[in-house]
Protein backbone atom coordinates (compact mmCIF):
# COMPACT_ATOMS: atom_id res chain seq x y z
CA UNK A 1 0.00 0.00 0.00
CA UNK A 2 1.73 3.23 -1.19
CA UNK A 3 0.94 7.01 0.88
CA UNK A 4 -1.96 8.51 -1.39
CA UNK A 5 -4.05 5.13 -0.23
CA UNK A 6 -2.85 4.89 3.10
CA UNK A 7 -3.62 8.89 3.14
CA UNK A 8 -7.57 8.03 1.71
CA UNK A 9 -8.08 4.67 4.09
CA UNK A 10 -7.46 6.97 6.80
CA UNK A 11 -9.24 9.66 5.90
CA UNK A 12 -12.28 6.79 5.31
CA UNK A 13 -11.79 5.55 8.98
CA UNK A 14 -12.31 9.00 10.36
CA UNK A 15 -15.29 8.91 8.30
CA UNK A 16 -16.79 5.71 9.21
CA UNK A 17 -16.35 7.15 12.96
CA UNK A 18 -18.73 10.09 12.21
CA UNK A 19 -22.35 10.00 12.93
CA UNK A 20 -23.81 12.82 10.47
CA UNK A 21 -24.71 12.77 7.34
CA UNK A 22 -21.13 14.15 4.83
CA UNK A 23 -21.39 16.08 1.80
CA UNK A 24 -20.61 14.62 -1.93
CA UNK A 25 -17.22 14.08 -3.00
CA UNK A 26 -14.88 17.33 -3.78
CA UNK A 27 -14.22 16.59 -7.34
CA UNK A 28 -11.36 19.95 -7.23
CA UNK A 29 -9.82 18.39 -3.66
CA UNK A 30 -8.95 14.89 -5.25
CA UNK A 31 -7.55 16.52 -7.94
CA UNK A 32 -5.54 19.31 -5.78
CA UNK A 33 -5.10 16.32 -3.37
CA UNK A 34 -3.64 13.90 -6.42
CA UNK A 35 -1.44 17.25 -6.93
CA UNK A 36 -0.24 16.78 -3.44
CA UNK A 37 0.57 13.53 -3.55
CA UNK A 38 3.21 13.40 -6.56
CA UNK A 39 4.45 17.30 -4.89
CA UNK A 40 5.32 14.62 -2.07
CA UNK A 41 6.95 11.57 -3.46
CA UNK A 42 9.07 14.42 -5.78
CA UNK A 43 10.18 15.97 -2.77
CA UNK A 44 11.01 13.28 -0.27
CA UNK A 45 12.89 11.65 -3.62
CA UNK A 46 14.73 15.44 -3.96
CA UNK A 47 15.34 15.40 -0.32
CA UNK A 48 16.85 11.96 -0.33
CA UNK A 49 19.11 12.31 -3.83
CA UNK A 50 20.26 16.22 -2.79
CA UNK A 51 22.71 15.25 0.36
CA UNK A 52 23.96 12.34 -1.58
CA UNK A 53 24.92 14.62 -4.57
CA UNK A 54 26.26 17.48 -2.46
CA UNK A 55 28.62 15.16 -0.66
CA UNK A 56 29.52 13.46 -3.71
CA UNK A 57 30.19 16.56 -5.24
CA UNK A 58 31.93 18.52 -1.96
CA UNK A 59 33.92 14.98 -2.07
CA UNK A 60 35.24 15.60 -5.11
CA UNK A 61 36.73 19.41 -4.67
CA UNK A 62 40.43 19.02 -5.17
CA UNK A 63 42.35 19.34 -1.55
CA UNK A 64 44.55 21.93 -3.22
CA UNK A 65 43.23 25.34 -2.58
CA UNK A 66 44.72 26.48 -6.05
CA UNK A 67 43.24 23.74 -8.06
CA UNK A 68 39.35 24.41 -6.66
CA UNK A 69 36.57 25.93 -9.01
CA UNK A 70 33.51 25.46 -6.77
CA UNK A 71 30.81 27.96 -7.47
CA UNK A 72 28.13 28.56 -4.56
CA UNK A 73 24.66 29.98 -4.78
CA UNK A 74 23.48 32.10 -2.10
CA UNK A 75 21.12 35.01 -1.22
CA UNK A 76 23.22 37.52 -0.40
CA UNK A 77 23.35 41.83 0.04
CA UNK A 78 26.30 43.20 -2.78
CA UNK A 79 27.66 46.63 -2.98
CA UNK A 80 29.91 47.96 -6.45
CA UNK A 81 32.18 50.57 -5.52
CA UNK A 82 34.07 53.08 -7.90
CA UNK A 83 37.38 50.88 -8.82
CA UNK A 84 39.20 54.18 -8.71
CA UNK A 85 38.59 54.57 -4.99
CA UNK A 86 40.30 51.41 -3.80
CA UNK A 87 43.90 51.38 -3.06
CA UNK A 88 45.06 47.61 -2.41
CA UNK A 89 46.52 47.43 1.28
CA UNK A 90 49.97 45.47 2.11
CA UNK A 91 47.27 44.00 4.76
CA UNK A 92 44.93 42.36 1.67
CA UNK A 93 42.28 44.86 2.99
CA UNK A 94 40.83 47.44 0.87
CA UNK A 95 40.03 50.79 1.45
CA UNK A 96 36.98 51.71 4.51
CA UNK A 97 33.96 50.88 3.23
CA UNK A 98 32.70 53.84 5.26
CA UNK A 99 34.24 56.65 3.49
CA UNK A 100 33.32 55.29 -0.45
CA UNK A 101 29.57 55.87 -2.22
CA UNK A 102 28.68 52.86 -3.47
CA UNK A 103 27.43 52.91 -7.54
CA UNK A 104 25.34 49.97 -6.99
CA UNK A 105 23.96 47.77 -3.96
CA UNK A 106 20.86 45.24 -3.55
CA UNK A 107 20.45 41.75 -2.68
CA UNK A 108 19.72 38.48 -4.44
CA UNK A 109 20.50 35.23 -5.36
CA UNK A 110 24.81 35.24 -6.00
CA UNK A 111 26.65 33.22 -8.17
CA UNK A 112 30.37 32.91 -6.97
CA UNK A 113 31.99 31.33 -9.46
CA UNK A 114 35.37 29.41 -9.45
CA UNK A 115 35.65 30.13 -5.44
CA UNK A 116 38.40 28.01 -3.58
CA UNK A 117 35.90 27.40 -0.67
CA UNK A 118 35.08 23.77 0.58
CA UNK A 119 32.95 24.30 3.83
CA UNK A 120 30.70 26.51 1.60
CA UNK A 121 29.40 24.67 -0.53
CA UNK A 122 28.22 22.18 2.29
CA UNK A 123 27.12 25.12 4.46
CA UNK A 124 24.71 26.34 1.34
CA UNK A 125 23.72 22.82 0.56
CA UNK A 126 22.54 21.96 4.41
CA UNK A 127 20.68 25.32 4.44
CA UNK A 128 18.73 23.86 1.60
CA UNK A 129 18.19 20.34 2.69
CA UNK A 130 16.90 21.76 6.27
CA UNK A 131 14.44 24.40 4.88
CA UNK A 132 13.32 21.19 2.43
CA UNK A 133 13.01 19.19 5.49
CA UNK A 134 10.52 21.64 7.30
CA UNK A 135 8.00 22.08 4.12
CA UNK A 136 7.69 18.26 3.76
CA UNK A 137 6.37 18.37 7.13
CA UNK A 138 3.73 21.02 5.87
CA UNK A 139 2.97 19.31 2.50
CA UNK A 140 2.37 15.87 5.04
CA UNK A 141 -0.50 17.51 7.11
CA UNK A 142 -1.94 19.61 3.91
CA UNK A 143 -2.37 16.24 2.34
CA UNK A 144 -4.29 14.88 4.92
CA UNK A 145 -6.90 17.99 4.78
CA UNK A 146 -7.53 17.16 1.37
CA UNK A 147 -7.64 13.91 1.94
CA UNK A 148 -10.86 14.52 4.32
CA UNK A 149 -12.35 17.03 1.83
CA UNK A 150 -11.91 14.94 -1.39
CA UNK A 151 -14.42 12.48 0.48
CA UNK A 152 -16.77 15.30 1.62
CA UNK A 153 -15.59 14.97 5.36
CA UNK A 154 -15.51 19.13 5.66
CA UNK A 155 -16.03 19.32 8.98
CA UNK A 156 -14.39 16.87 10.36
CA UNK A 157 -13.07 17.60 13.85
CA UNK A 158 -9.54 16.40 12.46
CA UNK A 159 -9.25 18.93 9.69
CA UNK A 160 -8.37 22.01 11.28
CA UNK A 161 -6.17 20.34 14.02
CA UNK A 162 -4.10 19.21 10.27
CA UNK A 163 -4.65 23.24 9.38
CA UNK A 164 -2.81 24.41 12.51
CA UNK A 165 0.24 22.35 12.20
CA UNK A 166 0.62 23.61 8.82
CA UNK A 167 -0.20 27.54 9.45
CA UNK A 168 2.50 27.21 12.65
CA UNK A 169 4.81 24.65 10.33
CA UNK A 170 4.40 27.79 7.66
CA UNK A 171 5.71 30.86 10.11
CA UNK A 172 8.37 28.28 11.45
CA UNK A 173 9.81 27.63 8.38
CA UNK A 174 9.48 31.46 7.18
CA UNK A 175 11.27 32.71 10.27
CA UNK A 176 14.12 29.33 10.36
CA UNK A 177 15.08 30.30 7.04
CA UNK A 178 15.43 34.12 7.49
CA UNK A 179 18.31 32.88 10.29
CA UNK A 180 19.76 30.24 8.54
CA UNK A 181 19.78 32.73 5.50
CA UNK A 182 21.67 35.10 7.44
CA UNK A 183 24.02 33.02 9.70
CA UNK A 184 24.64 31.18 5.96
CA UNK A 185 25.79 33.88 4.52
CA UNK A 186 27.79 35.16 7.17
CA UNK A 187 29.71 31.59 7.28
CA UNK A 188 30.00 31.67 3.37
CA UNK A 189 31.37 34.65 3.38
CA UNK A 190 34.07 34.04 5.82
CA UNK A 191 35.07 31.15 3.82
CA UNK A 192 34.59 31.99 0.57
CA UNK A 193 36.08 35.76 0.72
CA UNK A 194 35.63 38.89 -1.37
CA UNK A 195 36.53 38.29 -4.67
CA UNK A 196 37.52 41.73 -5.40
CA UNK A 197 37.95 45.11 -3.94
CA UNK A 198 35.60 46.91 -5.62
CA UNK A 199 32.24 44.63 -5.07
CA UNK A 200 31.65 43.94 -1.35
CA UNK A 201 29.30 40.76 0.19
CA UNK A 202 27.53 40.60 3.21
CA UNK A 203 24.78 38.72 4.59
CA UNK A 204 21.17 39.51 3.79
CA UNK A 205 18.22 38.83 5.96
CA UNK A 206 14.71 39.25 4.02
CA UNK A 207 12.32 37.70 6.05
CA UNK A 208 9.25 36.53 4.18
CA UNK A 209 6.33 38.34 5.49
CA UNK A 210 4.11 37.13 3.00
CA UNK A 211 4.65 33.48 4.21
CA UNK A 212 3.87 34.52 7.82
CA UNK A 213 1.29 36.16 6.99
CA UNK A 214 -0.20 33.02 5.12
CA UNK A 215 0.78 31.26 8.31
CA UNK A 216 -1.38 33.54 10.48
CA UNK A 217 -4.03 33.31 8.01
CA UNK A 218 -4.45 29.52 7.86
CA UNK A 219 -4.61 29.82 11.73
CA UNK A 220 -7.74 31.76 11.58
CA UNK A 221 -9.21 29.72 9.04
CA UNK A 222 -8.31 26.90 11.31
CA UNK A 223 -10.41 28.42 14.20
CA UNK A 224 -13.49 29.13 11.95
CA UNK A 225 -13.30 25.73 10.97
CA UNK A 226 -13.16 24.13 14.14
CA UNK A 227 -16.26 26.37 15.57
CA UNK A 228 -17.84 25.28 12.20
CA UNK A 229 -17.48 21.32 13.16
CA UNK A 230 -18.74 22.02 16.90
CA UNK A 231 -22.30 23.90 15.72
CA UNK A 232 -22.53 21.02 13.16
CA UNK A 233 -21.65 18.06 15.75
CA UNK A 234 -24.39 19.96 18.41
CA UNK A 235 -26.64 20.15 15.50
CA UNK A 236 -26.72 16.32 14.75
CA UNK A 237 -27.03 15.69 18.42
CA UNK A 238 -29.81 17.51 18.10
CA UNK A 239 -31.63 15.85 15.19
Amino acid sequence: MNQSEHDNEEAMDILSERENGLGRPNKLANWVKRILDIAWFVSIGSLIIWPIAVFIIGYSIPEDPNERHTDINFYLNFAVYPDKNFIELPSGKATDLSKVSELVKGKGQIKLNNTKAVSAWYIAGAITEITGLISLFGLWYLRKVFALLAIGDSFNEQTPLYLKKVGYIAIASNIAWSILQYLGGAAIINDVGQHASFIHLSPAIEPNLGGIFIGLAILVLAGILEEAAQIQEEQALTI
